[in-house]
C-alpha cells in the first residue's frame, strides 16, 4: 500500500512518499553484473549502484551520493543514508552498519572502495579538496598542503571535520564546535580563502544555523587544523547552503541574503544582498533553502565576477536562475536569467511544476570543442501530470518526481538547454531522480574530457541502495538537449 502526504518542509522538495521499503538481499560483488542489469545509453557508464562489496568484501551502500570530488589522483564519493532502510534509524536491525562511507575509485572502469567508514553519521555533510599555502600566523608553506576533508554534525557531540592523510590513508577528527549543536548544524558549505589583510589561509565551513566557522592549519592541531572557539558570523536564520570567492571577498548565502566576510583580525560578516523581493523570497522555507550554488561566474556586463544561484525557496520552486552583478558601488544588481520549469517542460513533453537542485554547486565545465567555459546545474523536477513519464510516489493522475536525472547547461553564450544523465529515463530502470553532485574526472587516460555525475534524494521516503554515479564525456553531456 502506498500513502502520499504533501508537507512544507521535508527533505529539498517538500516531498513525502511512503511505501513498503524494497527487502534487503545478500549484497554483491561490485565487480560482478547486478542481478537486475539496467539499460545504459550510448556514450554513458554506469560507475556506482548501492548494495555491493568491495574487494576486501566492505558492503557500499546508501540511500544518496551526496558528493563527487576529485583529489590526489583519485575520485572520492561520500554516501549518505537518510532513511535507508539499512540505517537502524529507518529500520535497520545492525547498529553497526548503514552508516555514512567515504568511497575511493583510483581509476577509470575500476571498482570503487570503501576508504572510511562513519559509524553513527547519517550524511556526510560536505567532501571537499582544500589547499593551504600559509601557516595560522601567515608565513607561507614550503609547499602548498593538499587536504581531503569531509565533515558530520554530532548533535550533543558537536561537530566534527575529518581529515584524510594521503600517505597512510587514515582520517583524523578535530572538533569545529564542540557542542552541544542541536539537531540542525550540518556543514553544507566549505572553502579556503585567505585574508587579504592578515595574509592568513583560513578553512571556512557552515554549521547550520550556528552560522560560518574557521580554522587554519597547524600540523600539531588534530586532523592539522585548529578552530576558532566560536562561529564568526554568528547565527543565522537560515543554514548557508554556500560559501564562495568573488572579485576577493568571501561571501556565504542564508535563505534570501547574501553575507559578505569583513576581512581583518576581529572579522565580522555582513549582509549585502536581500532577495526577499523575489518570488517566495518572504517566506523562504528553511528544510529547501532560497539562494542554492552560489558560484562566481565571469561578468557578462564589464569587469569582474557576478554571482549566479538557483532560486528554490519552497517546493513551489520555478528554477529561476539569478545573477548577481556588481554595481561599481561595492553592491550587486539582481537580473533573473531565466526559469527553468517551462524548458524542463518542453524537455519533458509534460508540465514541470516544480524545479529544485544545485545542491553542493554550479559546475564550470570547458567545453573540449570550443574551449568555452559552460556551466552544469543538477536538478530534481516534479511533474504534475506525467503523461507517462516514470515518476517516484503520488498518484498516477497526479504526477509526482520525475524518476530521471535532469541537468540544465548554461552555455557561455548566455543560452540555456536541458542534458539527463544516461539519457531519456527508460521505464524498469531504478530510479536517479535527482543530481546532487558532479566532478571532472582526475584520471590522466580521461584527459579530463570525462564528467561524473552522483545522486538521489531521499525525500523523506523509506528507501535502500538508491545512490548512483553515472560517467560520460564532457562532450556528450554539454551536447544533450536543444538550445532555448
Amino acid at each position: 500500500m502506498i500513502v502520499v502526504v504533501v508537507l512544507a518542509v521535508t527533505g529539498i522538495a517538500g516531498f513525502l512518499y511512503f511505501s513498503e521499503s524494497t527487502p534487503a538481499t545478500a549484497p554483491r560483488n561490485c565487480a560482478a553484473p547486478a542481478t537486475a542489469p539496467e539499460t545504459v545509453a550510448p556514450g554513458w557508464q554506469a560507475s556506482y549502484r548501492a548494495g555491493c562489496l568491495d574487494a576486501a568484501g566492505n558492503p557500499m551502500g546508501g540511500s544518496e551520493l551526496m558528493h563527487l570530488v576529485a583529489h590526489d589522483g583519485m575520485l572520492f564519493a561520500a554516501v549518505g543514508y537518510w532513511e535507508d532502510t539499512a540505517n537502524i534509524n529507518y529500520g535497520g536491525n545492525n547498529s553497526s552498519a548503514g552508516w555514512a562511507q567515504i568511497l575511493r575509485l583510483d581509476s577509470p572502469g575500476g571498482q570503487w572502495a570503501v576508504d572510511l567508514n562513519m559509524k553513527g553519521v547519517v550524511r556526510p555533510d560536505i567532501l571537499d579538496s582544500v589547499t593551504f599555502t600559509t601557516n595560522g600566523a601567515g608565513d607561507p608553506l614550503s609547499q602548498p598542503v593538499n587536504l581531503l576533508i569531509t565533515a558530520a554534525c554530532q548533535g550533543n557531540a558537536g561537530a566534527d571535520l575529518y581529515t584524510r592523510n594521503d600517505t597512510t590513508g587514515l582520517w583524523a577528527t578535530s572538533k569545529i564546535d564542540s557542542g552541544p549543536t542541536g539537531p540542525g548544524c550540518d556543514a553544507r558549505a566549505d572553502t579556503v580563502y585567505q585574508d587579504p589583510i592578515t595574509g592568513v589561509d583560513r578553512l571556512f565551513v557552515s554549521l547550520g544555523d550556528l552560522g560560518v566557522y574557521s580554522g587554519v592549519y597547524d600540523t600539531t592541531a588534530p586532523g592539522d587544523i585548529l578552530w576558532g572557539s566560536t562561529s564568526e558570523s554568528g547565527r543565522v536564520a537560515v543554514r548557508p547552503l554556500a560559501i564562495v570567492e568573488a572579485n576577493g571577498n568571501l561571501f556565504a548565502s542564508s535563505g534570501a541574503l547574501v553575507y559578505e566576510r569583513v576581512n581583518g583580525p576581529s572579522p565580522s560578516w555582513r549582509v549585502i544582498v536581500n532577495e526577499s523581493d523575489l518570488p517566495g523570497g518572504t517566506a523562504v522555507n528553511p528544510a529547501v533553502g532560497g539562494i542554492r550554488g552560489l558560484t562566481a561566474v565571469p561578468n557578462p556586463n564589464g569587469s569582474g565576477q557576478s554571482l549566479l544561484f538557483l532560486w528554490v525557496p519552497g517546493n513551489q520552486s520555478k528554477g529561476d536562475i539569478v545573477r548577481l552583478d556588481p554595481n561599481g558601488s561595492g553592491g550587486y544588481t539582481t537580473t533573473i536569467e531565466i526559469s527553468l520549469s517551462p524548458i524542463a517542460s518542453k524537455y519533458l513533453n509534460s508540465s514541470a511544476a516544480v524545479v529544485l537542485g544545485a545542491y553542493n554547486n554550479i559546475l564550470p565545465v570547458t567545453d573540449p570543442a570550443t574551449s568555452d567555459v559552460d556551466y552544469i546545474i543538477g536538478l530534481q523536477t516534479w511533474v504534475s501530470n506525467k503523461s507517462g513519464l516514470p515518476t517516484m510516489g503520488w498518484g498516477d493522475a497526479i504526477g509526482g518526481t520525475y524518476a530521471g536525472a535532469l541537468y540544465a547547461i548554461r552555455g557561455s553564450d548566455g543560452s540555456y538547454s536541458m542534458g539527463e544523465v544516461n539519457g531519456k529515463f527508460p521505464a524498469g530502470n531504478p530510479p536517479l531522480e535527482a543530481i546532487r553532485c558532479y566532478a571532472i574526472s582526475p584520471f590522466p587516460s580521461d584527459h579530463g574530457n570525462v564528467i561524473y555525475f552522483g545522486g538521489y534524494d531521499a525525500d523523506g521516503h523509506p528507501c535502500l541502495d538508491t545512490a548512483w554515479v553515472f560517467s560520460t564525456t564532457i562532450s556528450n553531456a554539454l551536447g544533450e538537449g536543444d538550445n532555448v
